[in-house]
């Protein structure tokens, strides 16, 4: 892939031990929360300023934006694979954190993900392209972070954007999510897109989850563009709670700037903003 491919292909991002079993740390987070007071990871988010993200996925190979999974594992075949290739020009473009799409609406995983037939492993180029990732991530000194997007024909059987996921496509979720976690260790970011398939309890537990595993990796529900584009990050959007940092999309924050003080729940949190 050369340099122009890339560019077209990342889109800017402007953003200000495994050691007790999973069980146990579960429990102990069951009082995590989005933070009140500016942390240090928070403070290292908003030095941050620059990222870029990869949509690169099963959509790559078809065409098709909104590809919903039903084209056959094998349809994906990158012939001149070079992530470490994606790294290095984000790096030379001095992009300080990257974000993956581990798995978009298509249900296609980018990982080998266990028991699960939707994946690298089933497709024309085995590549672990997540792992591939976060070792160039690594070299060029740039903080990893993963998407994975709720919404997933393929899983859900229907498109849909707005039903709630059914209970066995949202086990699997919680399985994958931990599998990302654990298997890579210490990503920077996890965002979670099209939230309000899930309810408040459900992004709690993943809230959580994640948290349990990758204690200072910046959890972020996405609002969405239209969302994103009523409230200018003025506020948290109830179906994109809890968050650490308030995702805009592609739209600017308000002619004001953005406040990081959020009052959720009743309570004020410190949350920048990433558009």
């Amino acid at each position: 892939m050369n340099r122009r491919q890339l560019l077209s292909r990342a889109a800017i991002l402007a953003g200000a031990s495994l050691a007790a079993p999973l069980v146990e740390r579960l429990s102990a987070s069951e009082t995590v929360e989005p933070a009140v007071r500016r942390t240090p990871v928070l403070a290292e988010f908003e030095k941050l300023q620059f990222g870029v993200s990869y949509h690169f996925s099963m959509n790559t190979f078809t065409g098709n934006d909104y590809e919903t999974g039903g084209v056959p594992a094998s349809t994906y075949n990158p012939t001149h694979l070079d992530v470490r290739q994606w790294i290095r020009v984000a790096h030379e473009l001095g992009a300080r954190y990257a974000v993956l799409t581990a798995k978009h609406m298509s249900g296609f995983c980018l990982w080998d993900s266990e028991g699960y037939d939707y994946d690298v492993a089933a497709s024309g180029n085995k590549t672990d392209v997540v792992a591939a990732f976060m070792a160039a991530c690594r070299e060029y000194g740039i903080r990893p972070g993963f998407y994975y997007c709720i919404l997933d024909p393929h899983n859900e059987g229907k498109f849909d954007w707005d039903s709630q996921v059914p209970d066995a496509y949202y086990k699997l979720i919680k399985r994958q999510l931990t599998e990302l976690h654990t298997r890579y260790r210490k990503p920077f970011y996890q965002l979670l897109d099209i939230t309000w398939k899930i309810t408040q309890e459900q992004r709690w537990e993943l809230y959580r989850l994640i948290k349990s595993i990758s204690p200072d990796c910046i959890v972020v529900m996405n609002q969405a563009f239209y969302q994103s584009r009523r409230n200018q990050g003025r506020i948290c959007e109830p179906a994109s709670w809890p968050t650490d940092v308030i995702n805009a999309e592609d739209n600017f924050p308000p002619a004001e700037g953005h406040n990081p003080l959020i009052n959720m729940d009743g309570k004020i949190h410190y949350m920048p903003m990433e558009a």
